[in-house]
């Protein structure tokens, strides 16, 4: 988030934006006006000029030398001319004179009389001579004027103009600078950016605003509104046909194939495993997760075809890497990936292109089941591949990754695109043969609101490889320290944990902490730590493999988990739990309905009070004070989880539901009449 003098300085170049604009426009007042003086005070001259009878003889002749048939009518006009000789001089002086007699009012239909109206050139020839009385001044013209209140009302225009063009500038700028942290307050800084300076491109870069924020109606008619000239690059051309295709979807969800039965003969115990992301391009404990799980199955005996998710990892700007080709190998297992459809196109479209490359795969292998874990742009290809084959499908509800954005960005929470992602969970749930889910308290949750029926949910916890836990070891660190490895997202609340460090070290209590991971907090935290004076206690490590996680946080006293609490921290319990137990380590956790399904109070862990840093200190002292009984919640923690946590004796639950050979086709979809497939939904071409 940004920091208060930032914040500050923002809203200080917005008054000074606005201060500028604001001279600007008094300046344009004030010139515009002296211009219509100035034009008004040549037009008197020009008038008083056109009246002497130098200028009027000039001008006979030049109009009677113009054309040769106005030659014989010269005599008879400079007669008309005849009149007393002027004094040389005295038309400048006379000019000049006029110059300096007052101008009537502008409007003014008054006659000017005596000396308002009546010029004497005090000028004589060298040889003398007398003054010539000149003509009265003209008023200004009705025509003059207008000419005049119509450059300055156009020259104050442009000013006003320049100074909206500022301020939406500067209401751009500040929304810029908000996006990364606050994207609901950026969308409404381009609001105003936009009303006042509605120009196409502010309308498209205001849409892209929006849906950031997490809305699709407004967005979609904002795009669908821009002219058709309108020049835009190729990722905002892709972006705004995945707005425009969302905000389809929103009204019409995907339709599914129907199949009455497998279109191949399914090998027994197959299975073919579809996941969003994949170790080694990317390290969390959802890749983590995978490949544990993964590695029991095909320990279990299952016939395993595990597959990325279509563009994975090309599509992700944030993968370590790509793979070099279509089939690789990570720590003894398998992977299939596609490289098209990638999450560029419009989301109904990539479903689309994206189930078929999976019921090719599957067909290829004649698998017997799907299993997609979340979320469900990884899974509604699984599913609409499965119905097109008429085989089994499988969900793995790890989350609801909404609900996640919702705890990390505030404002997301009942928006549009909330609303839809969270639909689109629902409906991928409510056509899968089974779900598993990750926690009971999500079970109970998707089960209530989404009216699933409770006999096709089973649980699918975290777990740990037992075998392998158990040869981890390492030498406990010197000084008491706290271990945490995760993402450094809002919800997991460490600066809560930072802010209980100090309060220990004012009650005279030292602490070391490990953060192992990274995330877009990473810099506030690390400068929260060097204002609180933790700067020597806290140690920052980044992402780490896995296998280097587990052995530094293996070295640590004891682990903690400072989450907040939210919809998503009520439901989902993070797999870094489990493990810190399997390592031996007491942990220090939220007292949250995941939690108490993991662990026991006084007993593997301490709980405190969610978003309490005194209550936290107090749970960290206890352990840190105490190391016996650290030191026995922590045996009981490793017993507890190698017991009742394995993954072999989780990945059971999978296997149990695949088709037996003697099945036959026993689990196939029950008949149904066919019906075509929707084609995706296209916005109209640019």
């Amino acid at each position: 988030m940004l920091q208060s003098a930032e914040l500050a300085a923002r809203a200080a170049e917005a008054i000074a934006w606005r201060a500028e604009a604001e001279h600007a426009r008094l300046a344009a007042t004030q010139q515009a006006q002296r211009h219509e003086r100035t034009l008004a005070a040549y037009e008197m001259r020009v008038a008083a000029l056109e009246d002497l009878p130098a200028y009027r003889l000039g001008e006979t002749l030049i109009q009677g030398w113009r054309k040769p048939n106005r030659w014989l009518g010269l005599p008879s006009a400079l007669l008309a001319l005849r009149r007393p000789a002027s004094p040389r001089g005295g038309v400048g002086q006379a000019i000049s004179d006029k110059a300096e007699t007052p101008l009537a009012p502008a409007g003014s239909s008054t006659t000017r009389s005596g000396a308002d109206v009546t010029a004497t050139a005090d000028a004589t020839a060298p040889g003398g001579g007398s003054a010539v009385a000149l003509p009265a001044l003209p008023t200004l013209s009705p025509a003059a004027l207008r000419r005049a209140e119509a450059k300055a009302a156009s020259k104050a225009q442009q000013q006003r103009r320049r100074a909206r063009v500022a301020q939406a500038d500067a209401h751009a700028a500040r929304a810029r600078a908000l996006w990364p942290a606050d994207p609901v307050a950026a969308a409404a800084a381009a609001q105003e950016a936009h009303a006042l300076d509605p120009q196409p491109w502010r309308a498209k870069w205001l849409a892209f605003r929006l849906h950031d924020a997490g809305h699709l109606a407004r967005p979609a008619a904002l795009l669908q509104g821009l002219p058709q000239d309108l020049a835009m690059s190729a990722s905002e051309s892709s972006r705004a046909q995945q707005i425009l295709a969302l905000a389809a979807m929103a009204q019409t969800l995907p339709e599914l194939p129907t199949a009455a039965a497998p279109a191949y003969d399914p090998r027994p115990q197959s299975l073919l495993y579809c996941a969003a992301s994949a170790l080694p391009w990317h390290t969390s404990g959802y890749t983590t997760r995978t490949q544990a799980l993964l590695r029991a199955l095909v320990a279990q005996g299952v016939d395993l075809v595990a597959v990325t998710r279509a563009g994975y990892p090309w599509d992700r700007t944030d993968s370590s890497g790509t793979p070099d080709g279509l089939a690789t190998s990570h720590d003894g297992l398998d992977w299939h990936h596609v490289r098209q459809p990638g999450q560029a196109l419009p989301l109904d479209i990539y479903i689309e292109r994206a189930s078929l490359g999976i019921a090719r795969l599957a067909k290829a292998r004649r698998v017997a089941a799907i299993q997609a874990a979340s979320n469900h742009v990884n899974a509604l290809p699984a599913l609409i591949a499965a119905r097109r084959l008429g085989i089994p499908f499988h969900y793995e509800l790890r989350g609801l990754w909404e609900m996640s954005r919702a705890a990390n960005v505030p404002g997301f929470a009942g928006t549009e695109r909330h609303a839809l992602g969270l639909e689109l969970e629902a409906f991928v749930a409510r056509h899968a043969d089974r779900v598993f889910a990750i926690s009971q308290a999500l079970a109970d949750h998707v089960a209530e609101q989404w009216g699933l029926d409770r006999a096709r949910i089973a649980l699918l916890p975290n777990g740990v490889d037992a075998q392998g836990f158990a040869a981890i070891a390492a030498e406990p660190l010197p000084r008491t320290t706290i271990g945490y490895a995760g993402a450094l997202v809002a919800y997991e609340g460490l600066d809560l944990l930072l802010d209980a460090m100090a309060l220990l070290r004012e009650q005279g209590l030292t602490l070391d902490l490990i953060v192992m991971g990274e995330g877009p907090l990473r810099e506030g935290l690390e400068a929260q730590a060097r204002q609180l004076g933790l700067g020597d206690a806290v140690t920052f490590t980044g992402r780490l493999d896995p296998a280097e996680a587990r052995a530094r946080m293996a070295a640590c006293h004891i682990a903690c988990l400072p989450r907040r609490r939210s919809a998503v921290t009520e439901l989902v319990p993070p797999i870094k739990l489990v493990e810190a137990m399997a390592l031996g380590l007491p942990a220090v956790v939220p007292d949250l309905p995941v939690f108490r399904a993991e662990a026991q109070e006084g007993q593997t862990a301490l709980f405190f009070t969610p978003g309490d840093a005194a209550d936290l200190a107090r749970a960290l002292a206890a352990l840190a004070t105490d190391p016996d009984h650290a030191r026995s919640l922590g045996q009981a923690a490793r017993q507890h989880a190698h017991g009742t946590r394995d993954w072999n004796a989780i990945a059971r639950a999978v296997v149990q539901t695949l088709p037996k050979p003697e099945a036959g086709r026993k689990h196939g979809l029950t008949p149904q009449r066919p019906t075509a497939v929707r084609k995706p939904w296209r916005p109209l071409p640019r």
